[in-house]
Formats: structure tokens, C-alpha cells, sequence
């Protein structure tokens, strides 16, 4: 079993970032539109709909897709537990919060650079490791 490479992770978390957040906060978009608000609140309530259901969907997709998101598949990456087994709840749970704050992300490659390890502070945290099917 190989962990992820911190380059191939730093591209992961940029394509993930600009995928799920971008495509969640282009689709929230013409809802939003419709309620007329102050320029400031319609920009933090599209941003925060749009990390909230990029959350659900990447939740959804991991659990769906025993340990793979869309892009984590064409990767050729996968999630799982420590014990080398599906993620439960609320491993899930935690890693796609986790994910989703770009603060603990640049702590997660910082952390990785610092310590030379493969295992991030996100995959500590959720008690899961990131492997990269195509390193074996």
C-alpha cells in the first residue's frame, strides 16, 4: 500500500477546490440571483452554499463509490481506513469537513513538507490514509 505523493496531493486538493466548490458556487448561483441582497452577503451565502454542497457531494461520492470521489478516481487515488478497510461515517465526515477549510489544507501540505511524510494532518485526524492505486 503507497500514500499519496504530497505533489499528486497539492494537485488533488487544487482540482478538488476548483471543482467542487467552483461547480457548486456557479450552480447556487442563479438562485442566489433571484434574492436580492447586499453585494457582501450574497458573496459569503454563495460561499458558504457553495462549500456546504460540495461537502454533501463529496461525501456522498466517497460513500457512494466505496472510497473514491470523481477526481480521486481518474487519479488513481482512494481512501481508506487505517485498518485498511472501507471509511465508516464518520471518517468521511471529518475528512470532507476537513477538506474543506483551505486553512487546514495549507497546514496539511505545510505538515507534509516540514515532517517529509506521506500521512497529512487530514489523515490523521480522520484516522484514514490517501493511497495511490497507481505507485503499487
Amino acid at each position: 500500500m503507497e500514500t499519496i505523493s504530497t505533489g499528486k496531493r497539492l494537485w488533488l486538493y487544487i482540482i478538488n477546490v476548483l471543482a467542487y466548490t467552483g461547480l457548486s458556487f456557479v450552480a447556487c448561483l442563479p438562485f442566489l440571483l433571484l434574492v436580492k441582497l447586499a453585494v457582501g452577503w450574497y458573496i459569503a451565502i454563495s460561499i458558504g452554499v457553495a462549500i456546504a454542497s460540495a461537502v454533501v457531494f463529496r461525501y456522498l461520492l466517497i460513500r457512494i463509490m466505496h472510497g473514491y470521489t470523481i477526481i480521486s478516481f481518474f487519479f488513481g487515488v482512494k481512501y481508506i481506513g487505517v485498518e485498511e478497510r472501507e471509511l465508516h461515517k464518520q471518517q468521511v465526515i471529518i475528512r470532507v469537513i476537513n477538506e474543506a477549510i483551505l486553512f487546514l489544507l495549507l497546514l496539511d501540505l505545510i505538515y507534509l513538507k516540514s515532517n517529509h511524510t506521506e500521512r497529512g494532518v487530514i489523515d490523521r485526524i480522520s484516522n484514514s490514509f490517501t493511497i495511490d492505486l497507481r505507485r503499487e
